[in-house]
């Protein structure tokens, strides 16, 4: 459940604040929907695929892995927008680099929110335990 409010917290925060000029949240709305799968596929590969290899230290492997994931999520949210929203002019073509480089940088900072959310609680939960059996080993004493 907490997955879901927090894609929809950033659902309604992408349009917030890439609406807020233009005041066109409709353009928006569809936009962001359009972006929403490829964001969320990254983030739970970096945190579910990406992480655990990073903490065993398979350097290459997070490297290819977060690679193709972060082509693929472009790629598809750049098509997605290309054929079924009206963003794009008519002379952008569907293989335009620097459109797949944008598109895939803007996804990774919401995917990074994700997964430094993720890492945030992960050192808050250690530490607990850590100081768990730090107490527990002080009153054995």
């Amino acid at each position: 459940m907490q997955h879901i409010l927090f894609w929809i917290a950033i659902y309604f925060f992408d349009v917030l604040v890439f609406g807020w000029d233009t005041q066109n949240y409709t353009f928006f709305f569809k936009m962001v929907t359009f972006e929403m799968p490829g964001q969320v596929a990254l983030a739970y590969v970096m945190m579910y695929v990406c992480l655990p290899l990073y903490t065993k230290r398979k350097y290459i492997q997070v490297a290819i892995v977060f690679s193709v994931a972060f082509l693929v999520s472009a790629f598809s949210a750049h098509a997605f927008i290309y054929y079924l929203g009206d963003y794009y002019t008519p002379d952008v073509k569907l293989y335009s680099v620097s459109k797949l480089l944008v598109r895939g940088f803007y996804l990774f900072a919401n995917a990074a929110i994700a997964t430094i959310i993720k890492l945030t609680k992960m050192w808050y939960e250690i530490q607990n335990k850590t100081l768990e059996s730090e107490l527990k080993m002080l009153k054995d004493r």
